[in-house]
Order: C-alpha cells, then sequence, then structure tokens
C-alpha cells in the first residue's frame, strides 16, 4: 500500500494512468493524451515516474509507434490502486458533502470555505477530476480576492495554474503570473517562488531556455526569502538542467551541488529525491570533463534505501559503463550483472540492452572476443525489436570497433556501413562521417 501511494505524490494524475494502462488493448501515447485529458509534456512525465518506479516498459509495434504496458509489479500496483480509490473517493465525498453546507450556510466568502474548497479541488485533481478542480480553484480565487485575502488567492491561482499547465491549455501563464501577482502583495515569498518555479517550467517545456533560466534563478531567490532550502533546491535543479541543456557544463555542476547540499542539510528530503539529483549530477559531470563515479556510488544505496528498483538499476548501469572505461573491470561487471538482473526482473528490455552494450565493451577490454559479440549482437537484436534505430546504431558502432580490433576487417567494415546509414538517417553527421572514414581506413589497410 505505501508503494501505491507513492504514485499520488507527483506528477498528479500518476495513479489515472497506472489504471488506464491495466485496461485490455495496446496504449499507445497519442491515445492516452486523447483519453485522459493530458497534455503530451504531463503525460511524459507521468509515464516517466511509472517507469521509474519499475511498473511500467515501453516498446515501439512494427510501424515505430510507441506503446506502453504495465509490468508484473505494475499490475499488482494496479490492482492495490482499487483500494487506494476507495478511499479517495470517500475524501472527496466528505469535501463535497461540507461544500453543500457552507452553501446552505451562507458561509462561502468565510476563510474556512476557502479552506474547504482549496482540499475539494486537490482531492479531485489527484482523482483526475480536473475540471472539477479547476471550477473550485477559480471560485477559490474569486472569493479570496472578494475580501481581500491575497495569500489565498494566491493560492487558488497557484493550484490553478498548475491543472492548465498539465491539461496544455491556454491560460496558465497568465493565471500563475496572477498567483505570482498576488503572492507578493500578500509577502509570500514561498508561494511567489511556487509560481515562478510552475512559470519556468511552462517555458522550460516550451523550448525556451533563456525565459526558464531566468524564472528558475528567480525563483530560488524568493526561496530564500522564505527559508525554504528545499524549494530553492528544487528551483536550482531546474536551472541546471537548462545550464546543461545549453552547454554551461561548469555553471550546472556548480548549481547541482549548491541544490545537493540544499537539500542534504534539509533532512526532510526523501532517499529517492536524493538518488536523483545524485545520478543529474552524474550526467552533468560527464559532460563537464568531471569524474561522474561518486556520484553514481553515492546514488546506488539511497535509490535502494528507497525501494526504487528502477532507479538503482540505471545508477548501476550508468556507474558500469564508466568504471569500464576506467579499466575497473572486476568492479564494473558486478555492477551491470546487477543492474541486467533487475532490468531482466522487470521486463525493461531497453534497458537490458543498454546494459548488454556496456558488458560487450568489458568483454572486449578483456579481449574476450566471443562474448563481446555475444553482447553486441544481443543487444542489437533486442533494438531491433524494440524499433530503437538510435540503440541500433550504438550497437552495430561498437561491435564494428570490436572487429576491427580483432583484426575481422569484412565484418567490421559491414557493420561500420550500417552504422554509418542509420546515424545519417537520424541526422547525426558527425558519427556517420566517423564510420566512414573508419571504414575507408579498414579499405586502405592503414587501420591497426
Amino acid at each position: 500500500m505505501g508503494g501505491t501511494l507513492d504514485l499520488l505524490q507527483r506528477p498528479t494524475g500518476t495513479l489515472s494512468v497506472l489504471r488506464k494502462l491495466a485496461e485490455p488493448g495496446e496504449h499507445q501515447s497519442t491515445a492516452l493524451v486523447r483519453e485522459l485529458g493530458y497534455n503530451p509534456s504531463s503525460l511524459y512525465r507521468v509515464l516517466e515516474r511509472l517507469e521509474e518506479l519499475g511498473l511500467v516498459y515501453e516498446e515501439s509495434d512494427q510501424h515505430g509507434h510507441m506503446l506502453y504496458s504495465l509490468t508484473r509489479s505494475g499490475a499488482r500496483a494496479a490492482v492495490a490502486s482499487h483500494v487506494l480509490e476507495e478511499v479517495m473517493d470517500e475524501t472527496l465525498a466528505g469535501y463535497e458533502q461540507r461544500i453543500t453546507q457552507i452553501r446552505a450556510e451562507g458561509l462561502g466568502g468565510t476563510p474556512e470555505a476557502a479552506k474547504v474548497f482549496l482540499a475539494c479541488a486537490e482531492a479531485a485533481i489527484t482523482k483526475g477530476l480536473w475540471d472539477r478542480g479547476a471550477e473550485l480553484a477559480r471560485e477559490t480565487a474569486q472569493m479570496a480576492e472578494a475580501r481581500g485575502d491575497t495569500g489565498t488567492a494566491a493560492r487558488a491561482h497557484l493550484l490553478l495554474g498548475q491543472i492548465l499547465q498539465r491539461r496544455g491549455e491556454r491560460g496558465a501563464e497568465r493565471v500563475l503570473a496572477q498567483a505570482l501577482q498576488m503572492a507578493i502583495k500578500a509577502s509570500r515569498p514561498d508561494l511567489a517562488s511556487e509560481a515562478l518555479y510552475f512559470q519556468g517550467s511552462v517555458k522550460e517545456g516550451a523550448g525556451e531556455p533563456a525565459a526558464a533560466e531566468g524564472l528558475y534563478r528567480e525563483a530560488a531567490g524568493y526561496a530564500s526569502k522564505a527559508n525554504d532550502p528545499v524549494a530553492r533546491a528544487h528551483a536550482l535543479l531546474g536551472l541546471g538542467r537548462i545550464q546543461d541543456q545549453v552547454g554551461l557544463y561548469d555553471a550546472c555542476c556548480k548549481t547541482l551541488e549548491e541544490a545537493i547540499a540544499l537539500l542534504e542539510g534539509a533532512g526532510q528530503v526523501g532517499e529517492q529525491e536524493l538518488a536523483r539529483a545524485f545520478i543529474c549530477m552524474g550526467a552533468a559531470a560527464v559532460h563537464a570533463n568531471r569524474d561522474p563515479l561518486p556520484w553514481y556510488e553515492k546514488a546506488v544505496p539511497l535509490a535502494r534505501q528507497a525501494g526504487d528498483i528502477r532507479l538503482v538499476g540505471y545508477a548501476l548501469a550508468n556507474m558500469g559503463g564508466l568504471q569500464v572505461k576506467q579499466r575497473k573491470y572486476r568492479q564494473a561487471e558486478r555492477a551491470l550483472l546487477d543492474a541486467q538482473g533487475i532490468f531482466q526482473t522487470m521486463g525493461e528490455r531497453k534497458m537490458i540492452a543498454s546494459v548488454r552494450l556496456h558488458l560487450g565493451s568489458l568483454s572486449s577490454g578483456k579481449r574476450d572476443w566471443a562474448g563481446a559479440r555475444s553482447h553486441f549482437e544481443a543487444a542489437a537484436s533486442l533494438y531491433k525489436e524494440l524499433g530503437d534505430r538510435q540503440g541500433l546504431a550504438d550497437a552495430f558502432l561498437h561491435e564494428a570497433k570490436m572487429r576491427a580490433a580483432c583484426r575481422e576487417s569484412t565484418a567490421a567494415s559491414r557493420l561500420y556501413r550500417q552504422a554509418g546509414s542509420l546515424f545519417a538517417s537520424l541526422g547525426n553527421d558527425a558519427l556517420a562521417e566517423f564510420t566512414r572514414r573508419e571504414r575507408d581506413a579498414l579499405s586502405s589497410g592503414t587501420k591497426r
């Protein structure tokens, strides 16, 4: 039950998606967007969350459409969610009954009414009743503004803005701007920080990194005024994502280091949130040419404590891949085999393929050519089944390098050609050109 309750935390609507995927038939993202009323970016955040929890896996059909299905753990969680839904129904019904009483007694403009309306709105969107949640948030905002309660009005506008954002409806930015204005007027830096954070999220999702960066910086500043280290850390994590995206790798590492220090110092943050921050830092460290290994090593035990088995596997896979490059073969093999076991249990074929690539590189480093060939071919087969052309190109490239190293020039040339063709079709001209040069070097006899 605890794991199922975790589904309600964020992003909102996760439980609704889980229940939908439990229904018979194939589930494409476009159909899920249409049937559940989410905007695509919100749906993908939910699906990513479910994948992180090991409850959902993805694969592509013969036409290249992505399909989403429940893992065995996901199916069990969907069954358990029926009990949880009964609790949610009772909670929502209780709030709705209280609202009816408030209206009957003519107490709609009181502070108590605003609290009940907001609580009911939050319970409604947890259930996936977006329209009811939005209706109550609007009514609360109007009541609060009528009596000059700018703090409650800010909270109501903030909730409404989040609903509009998640559903991909127009007006989210305008409503969040109103929330910010009300929060400032009410001298509520905590609410101002939250409004700015969600505004930054809107801009980030719209592909406007410069605007998102400024909003995340402001959000961090207001969080400091509110003496809320966790909110500041969240804003800095958003800022770090933008800095990584635009190539400011050293600045990104510095930002993420501050965010992690704040999360660690707060003492009230869950292991899962810290583990995710460590993994984010590990990825940034790779781009900044720093050693990412310590961050992944920190992430693994925290993810285990949090019970997030997929996160454990992801950290182990990244850690093992780095250890292969550092020629720490014994540690790499242990990490990669553990990760492989996790993803096999979960049925996550894409991550299994990724681990097999790392294991192939490990075998190549040890000059175990037969083992390397087996891993690379297994990875290529999985990527082909999944319709993952990027993964397939990587598998061909890795095997080509291995074949060239053991002087199998004909096979290496064929694999370089296949990889190059895929990279070119994906628009990766740099790797397409690299494979061409490697193939030409083999043909001229200058390779090895």
